[in-house]
């Protein structure tokens, strides 16, 4: 009876952590939605992001943003691969936490000049969205991917990957 006891208490235990291990669901449906879902969750677009005039040596461009006096950059090196940076932090993307429902599909792509960049604080927690295109030309470009970062701009924010189209089939894979 112990045994079995203990068996459903890990089980519930999992499950709790895995449902409260991603952002709340009106985080996420107000960041695909780019307007908040109801009058607790507080957004707003960062719209004043430009191309550094001098990215960091082996980068081929800095895509600069601010939010709350905290700084944001998109950045993509001399191979393709794309990091954020947040308060000078980097995080590669393709290690964002993938929660596609597409396994074609995988994180480490960000288009910046195709994305939405927005602010959300819900529950005292502050996210940055990203949405943006899945590619920059042909069908992929109005096919949306998202980037959630919870906990923006604490010492550990945790970088989400939602792609939510289970037609559509990755030609080349992450860049």
């Amino acid at each position: 009876m112990f045994m079995k006891s203990s068996i459903l208490r890990l089980f519930i235990l999992i499950i709790t952590n895995t449902a409260f291990a991603t952002p709340p669901y009106e985080t996420l449906k107000s960041c695909l939605d780019e307007k908040p879902l109801n009058e607790k969750i507080i957004m707003q677009e960062i719209n004043d992001g430009y191309y550094s005039q001098h990215p960091p040596k082996n980068y081929e461009y800095q895509y600069d943003l601010s939010c709350d006096n905290n700084k944001l950059s998109a950045i993509m090196d001399s191979n393709g691969t794309r990091y954020l940076l947040i308060n000078n932090k980097k995080y590669l993307l393709k290690e964002a936490r993938d929660k596609s429902v597409n396994p074609d599909v995988k994180p480490g792509l960000l288009y910046v000049d195709l994305s939405s960049w927005y602010y959300i604080k819900q529950d005292d927690i502050d996210y940055i969205c990203i949405n943006g295109a899945l590619s920059d030309t042909g069908v992929g470009a109005s096919v949306g991917q998202y980037y959630i970062v919870e906990d923006a701009f604490s010492a550990n924010p945790v970088i989400y990957f939602y792609f939510l189209d289970k037609d559509i089939v990755s030609m080349t894979g992450p860049g």
